[in-house]
């Protein structure tokens, strides 16, 4: 590994595209906003206190991007954590009591006004499924929108990501038949179209992480041999390859978004 540099911070708007591949990411907002470029950051325990920036935050309410069906999706996140934490994260649990103020966070008015008519975390799940179902009715949760979710639950519980406690949170929470067999159908079409995907590259990436190599030939060679094995399609590739990147080289202790973003662009063949 090698020695520890002063960190530089450079924030730089994502773009369009970028905000679309990246938007669902646990504690999605941080994400969608900024990225951290050219720089070694010392990750935490928790990964996203890395993305505790004001600008994104106030970028992220003036452009109003907590709208039907990502607000719902949001509302399912931190419900779930609830179910599984026994409480919200620590900054909903202060911009609720703000929100309770009028002053600001009206993206929490909804979920405020469920708490207050003493609702239990398992009817504000419910509620929350069919508002976020019947906003998605012409394509009715894809498999990935729902991988997203996934993601974000693996994050916040060991137990989240497998198919036992997603047939128990569906079991919990009362969806009519129907849809309850489209999110079924739309998450084995995930484990299929991605698990084995994604596996085989952290198997890679793990063993170039292990030996230190984490230089821009090294990285780009591998991600250049994983999508042409694969047959992964450019977008696919580079999610994977950032989504793996930050979370294994953050295991050590420090990680680069410079690998995450930079190298990756310019890792993998044309289409």
């Amino acid at each position: 590994m090698p020695a520890p540099q002063e960190s530089r911070k450079i924030c730089i708007p994502f773009s369009r595209e970028e905000r679309s591949i990246f938007q669902n990411f646990s504690r999605f907002e941080r994400y969608s906003v900024y990225r951290v470029k050219n720089a070694t950051i010392y990750a935490p325990d928790n990964i996203v206190d890395l993305f505790s920036l004001s600008e994104a935050k106030d970028t992220w309410y003036r452009e109003e991007i907590y709208r039907t069906p990502r607000l719902y999706e949001f509302y399912l996140s931190e419900l779930i954590r609830k179910e599984i934490k026994g409480d919200f994260s620590d900054e909903i649990k202060r911009e609720i009591e703000i929100a309770r103020g009028g002053v600001e966070y009206q993206y929490l008015r909804e979920l405020v006004s469920w708490i207050d008519r003493g609702m239990s975390t398992e009817e504000m799940i419910n509620l929350t499924l069919e508002k976020l179902m019947a906003s998605q009715e012409d394509r009715l949760i894809n498999s990935y929108r729902y991988g997203m979710l996934l993601v974000f639950m693996r994050e916040i519980s060991p137990e989240g990501y497998s198919k036992d406690y997603w047939n128990y949170v569906l079991a919990r929470t009362h969806v009519p038949s129907r849809r309850s067999k489209v999110i079924e159908d739309s998450y084995k079409a995930m484990l299929e179209e991605y698990t084995d995907q994604y596996n085989r590259m952290k198997v890679y990436l793990s063993e170039l992480i292990k030996r230190g190599n984490l230089s821009y030939e090294a990285v780009n060679i591998t991600l250049d041999k994983l999508a042409v094995a694969m047959d992964l399609s450019t977008s696919s590739a580079r999610y994977y390859g950032a989504y793996i990147m930050l979370d294994l080289i953050s295991e050590n202790g420090t990680y680069s978004l410079e690998y995450c973003y930079g190298s990756l662009e310019n890792s993998l063949p044309s289409p």
